[in-house]
């Protein structure tokens, strides 16, 4: 697999990305998805992350075989996901991502974390068959009707300023169209 679509891609189709719970169990890489909800924890990008992040898949490269390349594979899902500013911004909206670095620095610098971003068909990981299934995901769309309610609530009423110009509007095009039709039956019935 050499492509996956990104945050924003799929958050327009209607996938729902949640923040994992911690607890002690979890494995600070463990992704999840099913019934249309990615399931991610937490991650914080600042100054530290990408040195740490370059040690530990330059550890697993030197010391490990390519089918248990965990990390690397973490970070070249989390490289398919964020490909622009916008990406990143869906994130940390859903307060996934902790970002203490410039849009554009945080994105240039998850995508150079993993190297070649691809997805071996053999290796050891769920990594490779949740790409799989996001990649359905956005082929094949939940219902119709749904993703239009759920494109409308995201657009209309995203911000407060946005939720108050959409009621307004939608309140004095329903009294136009009031004083239409008592125009219209004035008229009529005279």
């Amino acid at each position: 697999m050499k492509e996956m679509y990104s945050a924003t891609q799929l958050d327009e189709v209607g996938l729902k990305f949640k923040m994992s719970k911690p607890s002690s169990n979890l494995s600070p890489l463990e992704l999840k998805y099913a019934n249309g909800v990615l399931e991610i924890p937490r991650f914080q990008l600042d100054d530290t992350t990408e040195i740490y992040a370059r040690n530990l898949v330059a550890l697993e490269k030197c010391h490990y075989p390519i089918d248990e390349a965990y990390i690397t594979y973490y970070y070249t899902l989390l490289s398919f996901l964020i490909k622009t500013g916008k990406d990143l911004d869906v994130l940390v909206r859903e307060q996934i991502i902790d970002n203490w670095l410039e849009g554009v620095v945080a994105t240039s610098m998850i995508n150079k974390l993993p190297g070649e971003k691809r997805f071996n068909i053999h290796m050891n990981s769920h990594y490779h068959e949740m790409a799989v299934e996001l990649n359905k995901f956005y082929n094949k769309p939940p219902k119709l009707i749904p993703l239009i309610r759920f494109y409308f609530a995201r657009v209309l009423f995203r911000t407060r300023l946005a939720s108050t110009i959409t009621i307004s509007g939608s309140v004095g095009l329903f009294l136009t169209a009031v004083g239409s039709a008592c125009s219209v039956l004035s008229l009529k019935y005279k």
